[in-house]
């Protein structure tokens, strides 16, 4: 299977949090115009960390994706609900159904700068500086997010990273 967003989210993005609020969300500025938008990336980004901390409650693929749903678009919520939860059979051919674990897949950015913003649509930088820490960001990088609005609710509807 193919899954273009969810590769590009999972070659670029990944969140690490502490208890609470991430360093990197103390850091961006979520004050000014386009703060609906920069909280929108915000609280998208941080789904996963709700996914895990909800882990119990998932117990179905429809579970995960309706978590994603809350703050990325149909497409996106799907890709990530098929990474995100696994089903199959073990050597025994015991049907097994559970969360994929592993690294977190989000990081917040350095800054978040809207380029564009029309009433429904809003394009948005993603912005990471280079870290010593790495291996994603031994250097410098930015990703092209579009977000879409439906109803009164910002969502993220892409990432690419290729745009750079």
């Amino acid at each position: 299977m193919r899954f273009p967003v969810i590769a590009a989210l999972l070659l670029s993005i990944v969140i690490v949090l502490t208890s609470g609020k991430s360093k990197r969300v103390e850091k961006l500025d979520t004050s000014g115009a386009n703060s609906d938008i920069i909280e929108a990336v915000v609280y998208g980004y941080g789904l996963e960390e709700e996914l895990w901390n909800n882990e119990s409650r998932m117990k179905k693929r429809d579970d995960v994706y309706a978590l994603f749903r809350k703050g990325f678009g149909e497409k996106v919520s799907q890709e990530l609900a098929e990474y995100y939860w696994m089903e199959g059979e073990d050597e025994d051919g015991e049907r097994f159904a559970m969360l994929r674990s592993g690294d977190p897949v989000f990081i917040l950015p350095d800054s978040i700068e809207v380029v564009d913003r029309g009433e429904e649509r809003a394009v948005v930088i993603l912005n990471y500086s280079k870290s010593e820490e790495g291996p994603i960001t031994y250097r410098a990088y930015s990703i092209k997010i579009v977000l879409r609005k439906e109803g009164e609710t910002w969502k993220i509807y892409e990432a690419d990273s290729r745009w750079f």
